[in-house]
């Protein structure tokens, strides 16, 4: 038997966040397919590639290294993705609001990169689950 495409993509993401967004999102009722369930992988995987690689050439030509939130915002701001960056603002903003509020400077690259993640799957999820 042979396995899906998304199955054996190398581009394909960790989804266990995804899949704690899906079931918050659907009542104790709602089931997806598997297939459904691939479906949404792929989307998430290729939106977070598409959004990753466009914030990765901005830095590239502002001969950077390093790819900074203000990257990934304005790599949002792409035909589409307008309202998750919006979003995902709103919710840099307060997270820096609360890191100075702390009087917290930094946090690790790990728990930084989670969080941006699970706010732009969080945004792809609720869209997607509107449709």
């Amino acid at each position: 038997m042979a396995k899906s495409v998304c199955a054996n993509d190398a581009n394909v993401h960790h989804f266990s966040s995804v899949f704690k967004i899906m079931r918050e999102a659907l009542s104790p009722d709602d089931k997806l397919t598997k297939q459904a369930n691939e479906c949404i992988q792929e989307c998430v995987s290729e939106s977070i590639s598409f959004i990753t690689s466009e914030a990765a050439e901005r830095a590239q030509q502002e001969h950077r290294k390093i790819i900074h939130a203000n990257d990934v915002l304005w790599a949002m701001e792409s035909p589409g993705f307008e309202n998750y960056a919006e979003a995902l603002k709103a919710y840099l903003d307060g997270y820096r609001e609360d890191l100075v509020m702390c009087g917290e400077s930094r946090r690790t690259n790990e728990s930084r990169q989670q969080d941006g993640a699970d706010a732009i799957n969080r945004g792809i999820l609720a869209e997607a689950m509107e449709m």
